[in-house]
Order: C-alpha cells, then structure tokens, then sequence
C-alpha cells in the first residue's frame, strides 16, 4: 500500500470515528467536516447551541462589535431561526478584528453560521456555501479525497440554491441531507458517463481491462451512496429516584417501558400538504400557519420555540393549535390554565398520596413519544398566588431548553430530557403573563375571520357537527345558497364559536323541514 492510500485510510478511519460521536452528541464538528458532510452535533439546534457557548466566553466585551455578537449568539442557546444565523453571520463579516484573544478567524464563525442558516432552508446561503465548497475543493493543497467530498457537497449545496424563498412548499425535510443526496446523483451521473466515452478510472489512469478496475469504480460508487441515517430519537430517562421510600413499590414498573429507551422524535412531515389542510379549516390564519411551518424548515423533527398564540376570544386559537399538532403526527394534551394556582404541572413528590409526575413526563411515559406536545390553553388567566407554587414559575424551566433538558421530576425523583416536548399557548391578552414567560416564547397574533371566510368555515363546521353527532353523511352536503345567505346575515365575522352555534341552528332547520315533509 503507498504511502498516500495509506494517509487516505487514516484519514477516512478518523473522519468516520469523529461523525460517530458528532451523530451521538459528544463531538463538535469543524467547518471543514461539516462541508466534507459529517452531521451535526446530535442535531442542528444542539450544534449550534454549543458553538455559541464555547465562542461566548471568548469574546472581549469591551469591544463594541463583540458585545453586539454576544447578544446575536446569546439566541442560539434557545431554539434559534434562520434569521438568528443570517443576523450572527453578518455581524461576524462586518465585525473586523480584535473580537477575542482566542478568536483567530471571524470569517470562519460567519461562515458557519451561514451553513447552519443554510441547513435551515436558506437559498442565498446555500449558494454561499456552496461556492465555498467548491473553493475547497478546487484548492489543489486539499487532498483528492477531501476535494471528492467538497465537490459533491458544492454542487449538491448549488442545487438546493435554486429553491424558491420560501422553500417549505416543496417538500423540504433536511437542506442539508437533500444537498449531498443531489450532488451524489449529479456526480454519479456524469461519472458514468465519463466511464463510458473515455473507459478510464476516474483518477485518469489507463485501464488495465481486469477485474480490479471494475471494482476499483464500484467502490467509487458505492462511496457515493448515501448512508441511512437513524430515525430521530432521545432517551428521556436514565436513572429512577430512590425506589425504597414507602409507597413506591410501583415505581419501576411504571417507568420500566421508557427506562434507558431511546424514544422516536416526531419526524417532519409533507409540509405542503400540511399547509393545504390547515388552510382549508383555518382560511383565516394562513399567515400564522406560514410563520409556524417555516420555523420546521430544515428540522431533523419537529421542533418548534415555544409559542403563545394570541387572539380574540373564539377566533379558533386553541383548536388550530390542536389541528397542528395533530397533522405534525404529534400526540398531545390540553391543560386548560384558568384559575390554576399551584405548580402540579411540574409534578408532586410521589411521598405524598397525590403524587403524580410533571405532565411532560406523563404524556411521555403514555404515549412511549419523546416530543408530545402540550397546549396551555388561556394562559393569561393562571392564578399568581405562590401558596403552593405558581404555574409561570415552573414553566420558565420547562420552556428553557437547556434547563428542561435536566428537569428534576419531584415524582421520580431524578433528571429527565422534557426539552423536545412541544408547547403552544393561547391567550386572549398578552396583559397577565410575565415579562419572563413571554421571553421564553415566540408570540404570534392570531386573527379573526371575517365574512370573507364564512363559506369555508361554515362548511367545515357543518362537516364536523355531522360527523360528532353521527349523522347520515348526506347532512354534510354543501350549505344552499339560502343557508348562506342567512348566515351572512346574522354573523359579522369574529368568533368562530358563535358561528359554530348558527351552523347547528342550520342542522336543526333541516330536521324541522325533513319532519314537516
């Protein structure tokens, strides 16, 4: 073996050890392994947020441009958007020299920032990104079997440059795993070709007619392959508390089917199609669905920043918040918040008679799901009493990934991983929730139909009132233009509920007028 096959094996045995560790969230990728198609550390969020948290204390606040930067990168250790790493990577190109004795390279941060806002569906970025690559790659002090991996993520990264701006409604799960498959198959391609005008192995020498030539380009292809990766998935629980307390006997067993079990993370849906069925129930709030579904683009799994949905009372809030969740393929569970004066949502201590676990962790535990998600609905109107524990004080935890991630549950009695559960609020006023909850969350307005929405939403009711009352399907025949008419008449816009309740005096006038036959 030469001396270069040998430098390639060592290389190709380190690279694969360290994206081994970097896939199990022990192992910080650099730039260049990123670009060579390593994945990221656990997964995008988790990567970005350890970035951020090795650069923060580098920073010499004393500079201006730092300071700036610590506020940019201070929002990749919650749940950031492509805007956090758009906004991060320019104030690294603009920032100049001087950021930190320990920051040697600010056009590196930049583009690394631009990589994760890349991988999050950014086409601008991907174009950037994707010239990088192939820089890399034409560089001739770069090795032929780096600049093989720049290459086809240079031109994978190109391709995906040509989605639209709003690159959800395509069909868009993983930009970044969608870049490698498209270099591979362009590469493959014009391999193949290559073999078949000139004959000759693809690193130029002449072809000996053997065997060994065919299986030197059948290696060549299948290193082009793309590896499979793992469904998406976290152990919530690692240990129990201690399990000889009196009254406990149960504990094992009730934990025993999630105990040191990598559970599923929801994976990402067709986001289109998502978006057509929201809209066909909720005509009115397309630019909340477009906000939410874009903050998905370029997600592993469904993760979403905690949201507070706010809107008037009966605008349909808390039933497109359970809609969402249930085309996401997201299990979950509405915890209504009025008048709740006590913290029982984070759990009980199981010494007690009344103990039970933090709902997170029992969601978890029924559905065996590491993602449920939980609906706060009227959450301005918790009570603020702490006798007994607030509610806004447990959730501050609970909504705050790094802390949720090792949320002590009263009830086991040990840390558990809540931080890929799901949280949509809704509230009528942003007048009541604390200044710290709201920070937690991405605040988003809900609207109010108008009568330009009563066709749509009145034949959606109609369907869903015939179907829970469990009448013959013919009941849920279009509305006759005289129906509608009357409803137009009597319904200005607004809530949803009043209209729901004129649509069942639609289903009573067609009984009356079945009976007077």
């Amino acid at each position: 073996m030469s001396e270069e096959e040998e430098a390639r094996r060592r290389r190709r045995r380190a690279f694969r050890r360290r994206a081994d560790a970097a896939a199990a969230g022990l192992h910080l990728p650099t730039l260049a392994e990123l670009f060579q198609g390593m994945a990221f550390m656990g997964d995008q969020d988790r990567d970005a947020q350890v970035f951020a948290e090795r650069l923060l204390p580098r920073l010499d606040l004393r500079n201006p441009n730092a300071l700036k930067l610590h506020h940019l990168l201070a929002a990749f250790t919650l749940q950031p958007q492509r805007e956090d790493f758009l906004a991060a990577a320019a104030g690294f190109e603009t920032a100049g020299e001087n950021l930190g004795k320990r920051i040697k390279n600010p056009g590196e941060c930049a583009l690394r920032c631009l990589f994760y806002a890349a991988a999050s569906g950014c086409p601008e970025s991907a174009r950037s990104i994707g010239v990088e690559s192939l820089l890399l790659a034409k560089d001739r002090r770069t090795p032929h079997d780096e600049a093989y991996a720049y290459g086809i993520a240079g031109v994978g990264w190109l391709l995906v440059s040509t989605w639209k701006s709003e690159p959800w409604r395509v069909q868009l799960e993983d930009p970044k795993a969608a870049a490698r498959e498209k270099g591979v198959a362009l590469f493959k391609r014009l391999f193949e070709e290559y073999k078949r005008r000139t004959g000759e192995r693809i690193d130029g020498a002449k072809p000996s007619g053997g065997a060994s030539d065919k299986s030197h380009a059948d290696a060549l292809l299948s290193d082009l392959e793309p590896t499979e990766a793992a469904a998406p998935g976290v152990v919530v629980v690692t240990r129990l508390g201690d399990t000889d307390l009196s009254g406990t006997r149960h504990i094992e067993a009730e934990f025993q089917r999630i105990l040191n079990r990598r559970l599923p993370l929801a994976p990402l849906p067709d986001l289109p199609q998502i978006r057509r069925s929201l809209i066909s129930e909720f005509p009115h709030a397309v630019g909340v669905i477009d906000t939410l579904l874009d903050s998905l683009v370029g997600r592993p799994y469904v993760r979403l920043r905690p949201v507070i949905l706010i809107g008037s009372p009966g605008s349909g809030k808390t039933t497109f918040a359970a809609r969402f969740l249930d085309h996401l393929g997201v299990p979950h569970d509405t915890f209504p918040c009025g008048g709740v004066s006590d913290s029982s949502l984070g759990g009980t201590a199981r010494r007690w008679s009344s103990g039970e676990p933090s709902l997170p962790l029992a969601l978890i535990r029924r559905y065996s799901f590491a993602s449920p998600g939980i609906i706060l609905d009227e959450v301005e109107k918790a009570g603020t009493s702490r006798h007994n524990g607030a509610l806004a004080d447990v959730l501050l935890g609970l909504l705050e990934p790094e802390s949720a991630r090792r949320y002590l549950d009263p009830y086991l009695q040990s840390s558990v991983d809540l931080s890929h559960v799901l949280w949509l609020a809704t509230a009528n006023a942003l007048d009541g929730i604390p200044a710290p909850l709201r920070d937690r969350c991405r605040v988003v307005r809900f609207p109010d139909p108008t009568l330009d929405h009563l066709p749509v939403l009145a034949a959606h009711l109609l369907r869903a009132l015939v179907l829970e009352r469990h009448l013959d399907p013919r009941w849920a025949l279009p509305l006759s233009t005289l129906e509608l008419e009357y409803l137009r008449g009597v319904w200005r816009g607004g809530s949803i509920r009043a209209l729901g309740r004129l649509v069942e005096g639609v289903i009573t006038a067609r009984e009356q007028s079945i009976t007077r036959q």
